[in-house]
């Protein structure tokens, strides 16, 4: 593909992004490998900026390690609706990794993912909103995302779900 590409081909741009956008796997060698994620992130596809920016996050294939230039491409593909991206930026801000302490940037991106269904995402958000100090803490919100995430059929979001539901009964659902 990538020397149709750099032959000019017609049609090979149209096929690479294509195959790229719908994640198959190429058995192409390093140089090529980066080349086609150039090409695809040039033509602005999400799994693409996604997956240039983790390269840049982690200094793989080719790929200077910069912070800067990884979180750029990671948000590119998150504000397109990249849930992979989305969920990733999460991870990042609520674990605090390359230097990210962004709270309010966590719940953001989880949400972002959880709204188009992704399962870790809801599943996260759930427990950030349950695990928040004192009069912040968000049960009913927290027990709607464990919930939506165990539907799926996720085990420690049944379980957080649970646990979630003991604690609101008391308090929400006790009329004596």
């Amino acid at each position: 593909i990538i020397r149709a590409i750099d032959s000019d081909v017609p049609g090979a741009k149209k096929l690479a992004k294509a195959l790229f956008s719908e994640g198959i796997d190429f058995a192409v060698g390093m140089n090529d490998s980066a080349q086609l994620v150039e090409f695809a992130a040039e033509s602005n596809l999400p799994a693409a900026l996604y997956t240039k920016g983790k390269l840049y996050l982690e200094g793989k294939k080719g790929y200077d390690k910069s912070v800067e230039d990884g979180m750029h491409y990671l948000n590119l593909a998150a504000k397109q609706g990249y849930a992979e991206a989305q969920r990733y930026l999460g991870m990042i801000y609520e674990n605090k990794l390359y230097g990210a302490e962004d709270d309010m940037a966590a719940y953001h991106w989880y949400q972002q993912a959880a709204e188009t269904g992704d399962e870790f995402s809801q599943y996260r958000l759930a427990y950030m909103y349950f695990n928040l100090p004192g009069e912040d803490k968000n049960k009913i919100s927290a027990y709607a995302w464990a919930n939506l995430a165990a539907s799926t059929g996720m085990m420690p979001a049944e379980d957080l779900r649970n646990l979630i539901y003991d604690n609101l009964t008391p308090l929400y659902f006790d009329k004596d």
